[in-house]
């Protein structure tokens, strides 16, 4: 009795995040690492990996991209459906694709935001 009694105890928990009806936020998410190759050929097209940190009531839904010049700035944007609510605490890392043309500058800069205003920056040499 005692055992049904602390699933349906915790089942609120375990729901929350899965709640349909709780307001979900579209919220900047962290990044653990980006992987991008050091050189490219002319043209090439760019393939990285960026992993991103979700978990609880947080989950990656795209990147987002900007150009200036030879730079490339991406952020990893997301939801939150915490609402106020409890979410589990499981962080976890997801190695996402980010795949862009690449300027036609040399070299160019990937600049991945994080939430804080820091970024993680790979340079990447055309040749």
């Amino acid at each position: 009795m005692r055992r049904i009694a602390i699933i349906v105890g915790l089942l609120p928990v375990a729901l929350a995040c899965n709640d349909s009806g709780a307001p979900r936020r579209n919220v900047m998410l962290g990044v653990q690492e980006v992987l991008a190759p050091t050189e490219l050929a002319p043209n090439a097209e760019l393939i990285a990996t960026i992993t991103v940190i979700t978990g609880g009531c947080k989950a990656f839904d795209r990147f987002v991209t900007s150009r200036s010049g030879n730079r490339l700035s991406v952020e990893a944007r997301g939801f939150d459906a915490a609402g106020g609510q409890l979410c589990p605490d499981d962080i976890r890392y997801e190695p996402r694709e980010y795949r862009s043309t690449v300027p036609p500058a040399n070299p160019v800069v990937l600049a991945v935001r994080q939430p804080n205003g820091d970024e993680i920056v790979r340079q990447i040499q055309i040749r």
